[in-house]
């Protein structure tokens, strides 16, 4: 399988509780696929990079690169978050990092839209 290709990967019971589906699209807190990761993967790295929007005034774009314990890439993910005008208050940096997160994620096969859910 090469890197950003997705899985399909089952996914565990005691998830299913935070499942949200609205229609087609299913979502679950980044924290709980991170850990979910986490315990299946205990010896991967999960790294963020800013790429563009150093000032974090206007908008913002951020790479997370997922690698196991040798050191090679499972999967990347990349997040832009922009302010909105008249919209609310948002942490661009925090943002754009939980969706890069969720995006490498799901790549290596941890992100809703790739689960088996039976």
């Amino acid at each position: 399988m090469s890197e950003n290709e997705p899985r399909k990967v089952r996914m565990p019971e005691w998830l299913k509780p935070y499942l949200k589906v609205e229609g087609d699209r299913r979502s679950l807190p980044v924290e709980l696929q991170l850990a979910w990761f986490r315990g299946k993967n205990p010896d991967c790295t999960i790294t963020t990079e800013v790429l563009s929007g150093s000032d974090m005034r206007s908008s913002v774009v951020v790479k997370a690169t997922i690698q196991n314990g040798k050191g090679e890439i499972i999967a990347t993910g990349h997040s832009h978050k922009a302010v909105v005008p008249g919209g609310p208050k948002v942490d661009l940096l925090e943002e754009a990092e939980s969706g890069a997160i969720e995006r490498a994620l799901a790549f290596a096969g941890f992100g809703p839209e790739f689960w088996e859910i039976s």
